[in-house]
């Protein structure tokens, strides 16, 4: 959708991405599309090295006058390519803080330590850094990571209305979560939550949509397994489109450790569903507790199950709560709203500009 605005705008976009899933779309939306060599969580300096130096031959070869970034080794390697390139307009969207700031042990910490001390250093050379919520931007200013002039706010990425629109329940006993599967998602919780709620009442349905992932928190196959296997989840693998589970499902469930703004909580609220996610940054932003849903503490599989079979129990305020769900995406999220705020922070005033997009799309 940013895409698309800005190429209203009468702007060149080149998008840059390790990943090529939407390429045909980017091109057909009149963007021009390179696939870039990153490695969304390989860990080894030489090859990120290089991927800076292919950003910064990008830059050079395609006169980018502009470089919005996104995802924490775009952000990180775009910025300092954008700044090697010569280029004056340095923008950066922060989307979540991620494993090197939320997972625990020793290896984390390690990979934390270096991380942190890279956002310090290309986040210097960005005229704007954008976060999608204040917990993140409070994070990186007390860490010293970027200065607070920099910074700004925006409601997540947004959710695109006419694609997510609001359908009629048509059953109660059904709960989803869509997530890539990794430990801090919240994962384990749902499943947990899952088996103790089956447990109570064998009507009820979990279903899980999302891929395993090589994160290096990522949740183990085999534990995946375990829960298909006593049948406490149905399992539906990643999907391309997502709309056919959310209107399927009665409540959407995401136990996230911390997000930018969770896009799938945004999706499943602009189809009209009620919402149970946690008390964390990004997910707090999205939910009035007991207005359009609940929010739970982190890690904790107890308060999660009380908030599932009291749901179950109230069908008809959670339908209400759906309803208040669609009121705030239509008011608060709106990818139009969003896209606007986010090109008035980058100054786009409809200039022929050449931008730079290093996302992972």
């Amino acid at each position: 959708d940013l895409i698309r605005d800005l190429i209203l705008q009468g702007h060149k976009v080149v998008a840059a991405s390790p990943d090529d899933q939407y390429k045909d779309d980017v091109i057909e939306l009149g963007a021009t599309f390179i696939k870039t060599s990153a490695s969304r969580n390989g860990l080894s300096p030489l090859n990120d090295v290089g991927f800076c130096i292919e950003l910064v031959r990008i830059v050079k070869r395609e006169r980018i006058d502009m470089v919005f970034s996104s995802t924490i080794k775009q952000v990180i390697y775009g910025s300092i390519a954008a700044r090697l390139g010569r280029v004056d307009a340095i923008h950066a969207l922060i989307t979540g803080l991620g494993y090197i700031f939320v997972s625990r042990g020793l290896k984390a910490r390690l990979i934390g330590s270096v991380g942190r001390a890279l956002y310090k250093f290309s986040l210097k050379f960005c005229s704007t850094v954008i976060f999608q919520n204040p917990d993140d931007k409070n994070t990186f200013v007390q860490l010293g990571l970027v200065d607070e002039s920099k910074c700004a706010v925006v409601n997540g990425s947004g959710v695109n209305l006419n694609r997510f629109r609001p359908s009629k329940i048509t059953n109660r006993n059904k709960f989803l979560c869509i997530s890539r599967l990794v430990i801090d998602k919240g994962v384990r919780e749902y499943l947990e939550a899952a088996k103790t709620v089956k447990g109570l009442h064998e009507d009820v349905e979990f279903h899980l949509v999302g891929g395993l992932d090589s994160n290096p928190n990522s949740l183990p196959k085999e534990e995946l397994l375990a829960y298909i296997e006593g049948g406490y989840i149905e399992y539906h693998g990643p999907q391309t489109d997502v709309r056919p589970f959310l209107i399927e499902c009665f409540v959407y469930v995401l136990p996230s450790y911390s997000e930018g703004t969770p896009r799938t909580v945004l999706e499943a609220m602009a189809t009209g569903r009620a919402i149970l996610t946690t008390d964390a940054p990004g997910c707090r932003e999205t939910v009035v507790d007991g207005v359009n849903g609940f929010l739970v503490p982190v890690r904790n599989v107890e308060e999660l199950v009380r908030r599932m079979l009291w749901m179950l129990k109230n069908p008809e305020r959670c339908i209400s709560m759906g309803n208040e769900s669609l009121r705030i995406a239509r008011a608060k999220y709106d990818v139009n709203k969003v896209n606007q705020e986010l090109l008035r922070l980058m100054g786009l005033d409809g200039s022929d500009a050449r931008i730079g997009l290093d996302t992972s799309v």
